[in-house]
């Protein structure tokens, strides 16, 4: 025991997977999906933006195109980094800027 206090930023029953800080520490980028269907693949995945209290949360992408296991990054440009198939099927690196 540590005493330190856990506290969960995201609930609910999606997964949660990638996660990245942004550049000044204040919010926390992550790639989200709901639970496997039955082949054992998620529908879809967005990437969503939280503050690190656990408020503010915000869907950064909408239509389920994002790579759950392309990972994700925030560089220090203030944009957030990751794989998607948009719109044609092919796996590509994307960019967007967050609004704050």
């Amino acid at each position: 025991r540590t005493g330190a206090r856990l506290g969960e930023l995201a609930g609910g029953t999606w997964d949660e997977r990638a996660s990245a800080f942004s550049p000044d520490g204040r919010r926390v980028a992550f790639v989200s999906c709901p639970p496997p269907a039955f082949d054992g693949r998620s529908a879809h995945a967005d990437v969503y933006g939280v503050g690190v209290d656990a408020k503010g949360l915000t869907a950064l992408t909408t239509g389920g195109r994002v790579n759950e296991n392309g990972g994700l990054a925030w560089g220090e440009d203030g944009y957030v980094y990751f794989v998607s198939d948009a719109p044609d099927g092919r796996l590509r690196i994307w960019r967007l800027r967050p609004r704050p």
